[in-house]
């Protein structure tokens, strides 16, 4: 509920900042709180349903000359608090919004003495904050990569990949393409077209009756933001398309790296969560557009509650399906049956739970031995939280950790591994227990 009212919330406030409108800034906010980009991910995954930090961040970049250094640097270090504190894949979306106002600043030579100092403010506030949380106290997994598989399409701006029953959805390439999803909302893409025709009836009118030669230029002045704009699509686009740049199902072009950038880019994976600002952009755009162009604005304002109307129809089965998901109460079953596991929990002895291979895809049971350690007082070597990780990847090299092997530990193998240490092994509920008891 908080991230929704802070989407709407902020995404209002960006509104604001270039229509100088407020009925226009809040009704034009709910295609944002509606917007399939942030709905596909909030029903995944929830910490990435707080893409209001996105618009945060390009609220308080279009701010920055409003704040003094002081203040610019304290946002600035709260918004790198907050993406290091929700989702590692925010920091560097985040860090590119303020990286392009930065860049901005500087080719503009206005306050870029200023703006430096509050982007590293920025990034030091969010390493520390992912260092006190144990972000680097582990290592993650080499092969849960989805690079290349989850990236941007180039026929993603208007593909809404079942968002729509008026628009029908495009062919994509890749595993997992919905994590490059960048429908904008068919409420969007009607504001768009009606700001087109709107704009050429202004320029008909402005040549014809008034007997001008030239057209006008679009009514849009956004000075040095609409740099930082720039910078930011082009950065965003770069990202979201690597290392594959694929139209439908095609893959068109195969961007071969470095291997120091490989070895960083693998575990970055899904590239396509980076067009998230430049859909938002044009979200931002389409409404600006309109306003500039159109000279009645209580038609806006009802062509605004229409197309919103339009989309939320055009997306029900989605919302009807997230409804049920979210309504629905589900009842938790632990998946560990065995008596034996009672009987560890008895034992005062065994205080400690590692995971010596990889289980995390198995979800229930990863859910099932932590609470199971929660509730006995026990820890657990690692766990799913926004990233897989893995503490102990024993298996690697099994005779190096022989020596170090606990009696007051559980070690926990899949059934599929080939286990050659020396302990006593209980296959309970689909997993191999290893023990020295």
């Amino acid at each position: 509920m908080l991230c929704m009212g802070l989407q709407g919330a902020y995404s209002a406030l960006l509104i604001y900042h270039f229509v100088k409108n407020k009925m226009i800034a809040v009704i034009s906010s709910s295609f944002f709180v509606i917007a399939p980009i942030m709905l596909e991910q909030v029903s995944l995954n929830l910490a990435l349903g707080a893409q209001w930090l996105i618009l945060f961040s390009l609220y308080i970049g279009v701010k920055r000359k409003l704040m003094d250094p002081k203040r610019k640097i304290i946002v600035w270090g709260m918004a790198g608090f907050l993406a290091g504190s929700i989702h590692l894949y925010f920091i560097p979306i985040c860090g590119i919004i303020f990286l392009s106002f930065l860049l901005s600043d500087i080719i503009m030579n206005k306050n870029k003495l200023h703006t430096l100092k509050a982007f590293f403010s920025y990034l030091c506030t969010a390493i520390v904050t992912v260092a006190l949380l144990g972000g680097f106290s582990h290592n993650h997994l080499p092969d849960s990569t989805l690079l290349g598989q989850g990236s941007f399409n180039l026929n993603g701006l208007l593909n809404p990949q079942g968002w729509s029953k008026i628009i029908p959805s495009f062919e994509v390439y890749g595993e997992n393409p919905s994590e490059g999803l960048a429908y904008t909302g068919t409420g969007i893409l009607l504001l768009l077209i009606v700001g087109i025709v709107v704009y050429l009836l202004n320029n008909c009118l402005h040549i014809f009756i008034n007997k001008n030669k030239y057209p006008q230029s679009p009514k849009i002045n956004l000075h040095e933001n609409g740099i930082a704009f720039l910078m930011l699509s082009i950065l965003s686009i770069l990202i979201a398309l690597s290392p594959w740049i694929t139209f439908g199902n095609k893959i068109l072009l195969k961007i071969e790296y470095p291997d120091w950038i490989y070895s960083i880019w693998v575990r970055v994976g899904n590239c396509g969560r980076f067009i998230w600002p430049v859909v938002y952009l044009a979200m931002l755009g389409c409404v600006i557009w309109l306003e500039k162009n159109i000279p009645w604005k209580n038609v806006m304002i009802i062509l605004l509650i229409l197309f919103s109307i339009i989309q939320v129809l055009d997306e029900k089965w989605q919302l009807v399906h997230r409804k049920v998901q979210f309504g629905t109460n589900f009842c938790y079953k632990s998946r560990l049956e065995d008596g034996m596991w009672e009987e560890w929990a008895n034992d005062e002895e065994i205080k400690h739970i590692v995971f010596m291979s990889n289980i995390f895809k198995d979800e229930d049971m990863l859910y099932s031995l932590s609470i199971y350690a929660a509730q006995n007082g026990m820890t657990v070597s690692g766990f799913k939280l926004s990233c897989q990780t893995v503490r102990n990847m024993a298996l690697v090299d099994q005779i190096k950790i022989e020596d170090i092997i606990q009696k007051d530990t559980l070690y926990v193998f899949k059934e599929s591994d080939e286990i050659k240490l020396y302990m006593n092994y209980r296959n309970i509920d689909g997993v191999v227990i290893g023990t020295l008891n």
